[in-house]
């Protein structure tokens, strides 16, 4: 056998074997991402909010202890539509135990901050989460991250009440203020009834939009300070929340919408929701 043949035989051998290899390589290769493309993967973190991230939370302060609560407010947090709600009511408005009216602090004091819950879910026919309750000054605390929010003090309070708190700026309609003033202002006894619950989701719904780059702090700071408050809060719940306000943390700005809930003062002094509010709860809070 000539060395030329030899060649040829040993070439025509080696193709024999190699390119079959790199036929099935290039098989695996074309085919591969199609299948993995797919396959379902479960490892792959969300990264985007569905239905499902939404909360109603009651926050109530006051006093020291939850029997000594002024302040009632249903704070809705919706990542999948963006929007950050606070829907304010007296302590005083007659709600409904198991059928039977009482005010919505009656509820609370009578049998805790979880029959309050019931109490506005029976009366408003609404979801409420969770509660939290805290002292006026660890709410204000709890909120310290989210910075200053602009408020129309004027709107909510007399201009001799303004300058009775040091409030009253010529030529300025919109005061910058923080969680820890708003809070000062609310106690104060200046500003009542209606009026107080207003400014109070306002307050409420302005520092959440104003501090919106900051909410997952919210989660940090109950953590921080969860000796002086009053929640059925979980810890897998604070992941979840954290998660979901993590959402709101992102993309374009977040507005807040805020709302007094529409009652009508009786002779007795408590508050009676009127028929308007159950379309304003729907309209705010589902």
């Amino acid at each position: 056998m000539t060395n030329k043949r030899a060649f040829w035989i040993s070439f025509l051998i080696s193709l024999a074997v190699i390119v079959p290899g790199y036929l099935a390589l290039l098989a695996y290769t074309l085919v591969t991402p199609s299948v993995a493309a797919d396959t379902p993967q479960t490892d792959i973190p969300v990264v985007f909010p569905t239905v499902q991230d939404d909360r109603t939370v009651l926050v109530m302060t006051g006093g020291e202890t939850v029997k000594e609560a002024t302040g009632y407010t249903l704070v809705r947090l919706d990542a999948l539509h963006r929007r950050l709600t606070a829907l304010s009511l007296p302590a005083e408005t007659v709600v409904l135990v198991e059928g039977s009216p009482v005010t919505l602090s009656q509820a609370v004091a009578s049998a805790g901050p979880t029959q309050g819950v019931r109490a506005l879910e029976e009366t408003l026919d609404v979801s409420v989460d969770n509660y939290l309750f805290t002292p006026s000054g660890t709410l204000a605390d709890i909120a310290g991250n989210l910075g200053t929010a602009k408020m129309k003090l004027r709107s909510y309070i007399s201009a001799d009440a303004l300058e009775r708190l040091s409030l009253a700026v010529d030529g300025v309609e919109e005061l910058p203020l923080s969680p820890a003033l708003l809070a000062e202002v609310l106690e104060s006894g200046e500003v009542t009834g209606a009026a107080q619950c207003e400014l109070r989701a306002c307050g409420y719904a302005a520092f959440l939009s104003a501090g919106r780059k900051n909410l997952t702090s919210l989660v940090e700071n109950v953590r921080a300070n969860s000796g002086s408050i009053a929640t059925d809060l979980t810890a897998t719940q604070l992941y979840d929340y954290e998660r979901l306000l993590g959402f709101l943390e992102t993309g374009d700005d977040v507005p807040g919408q805020a709302e007094a809930l529409t009652v009508t003062q009786t002779a007795a002094g408590t508050f009676e929701i009127t028929e308007d509010a159950a379309a304003q709860v729907k309209r705010l809070l589902q």
